[in-house]
């Protein structure tokens, strides 16, 4: 565990915050073809953004990175997430620990999530993941028993003001005495349940959703939530850099389907992913 101290102390001054959970509860609440190919008591780390990271980690990251970003195509906040965790990785490997990091955006040539992050954060006790099974649904409080509806985590501290960004494995760690915990129970009235993953499902552009819960320390600035609300193909405008060659290319459609960060895509956790971009796979929070 001294790791996973040391892995959450360097994230923390950036606004990333960490929850270690073994392999083995990962692997027992998702579908099988979502499995990690891990040890049981491997040691993992889920990484989630607090509202903070975006003064903290990504307005200087873009600072200092300006000459490079626009040269990727790849998304800034995508970019900005890998430059940290990479520097995380590469601090244990120069004292010889051997670490895996998959990214919230990374995904298999099939198309499908290498790791579903709202699952790795419910087993690490990090969010509470919620779902139509959770809902006692009746008069007033019901959807169409065809409709689908997707599931979606909450955080205790920021409601659904946060995004999940990574899992950090440790396949050398062997950590079966873990204690664990149970994810706070954030939504305890059957209504809150219904209006949260009601406005996830049907209105998540809004951002509505993420005040569902009745006690949040901390939300998103003024100048992020313009960040996350603007269009993907306009970020780069309101960040004063010059947009890559993919952006000009990208469709309409292709705009829409990038969703305005980690959690705001209709994402089902547990039991299969959407066919949307990977940014879809995040979660509720962005």
């Amino acid at each position: 565990m001294d790791v996973a101290k040391r892995i959450e102390s360097k994230l923390l001054e950036f606004g990333y915050e960490c929850s270690p959970f073994l392999v083995d509860w990962y692997n027992a609440v998702v579908n099988p073809r979502f499995k990690l190919a891990y040890k049981a008591n491997t040691l993992c780390i889920s990484v989630v953004s607090a509202p903070c990271m975006y003064e903290k980690a990504f307005l200087p990251f873009i600072e200092s990175s300006r000459d490079k970003l626009a040269m990727t195509g790849q998304d800034p906040l995508d970019q900005c997430t890998r430059h940290y965790l990479e520097a995380v990785k590469a601090e244990l490997s120069g004292d010889g620990v051997d670490s895996d990091v998959v990214f919230d955006f990374d995904t298999l040539p099939s198309g499908q999530p290498r790791c579903l992050v709202q699952a790795a954060g419910h087993v690490s006790a990090q969010a509470r993941y919620y779902q139509r099974q959770d809902v006692m649904e009746g008069e007033g409080v019901q959807w169409p028993q065809e409709k689908r509806i997707h599931g979606a985590c909450v955080h205790p501290k920021y409601g659904g003001w946060f995004a999940f960004r990574a899992v950090v494995i440790l396949p050398g760690i062997q950590c079966g005495d873990l204690p664990r915990s149970q994810p706070s129970d954030v939504l305890r009235l059957n209504e809150e349940r219904f209006r949260y993953l009601d406005l996830f499902n049907h209105h998540w552009r809004d951002g509505r959703f993420r005040d569902v819960p009745s006690a949040i320390e901390a939300r998103y600035s003024e100048q992020q939530r313009l960040y996350f609300g603007t269009a993907p193909r306009d970020r780069y405008q309101l960040l004063g850099l010059p947009a890559p060659r993919s952006v000009y290319d990208m469709t309409d459609s292709e705009d829409d389907d990038e969703d305005d960060d980690a959690t705001v895509a209709v994402a089902s956790v547990m039991d299969s992913a959407p066919k949307k971009s990977s940014s879809a796979i995040r979660g509720a929070h962005g």
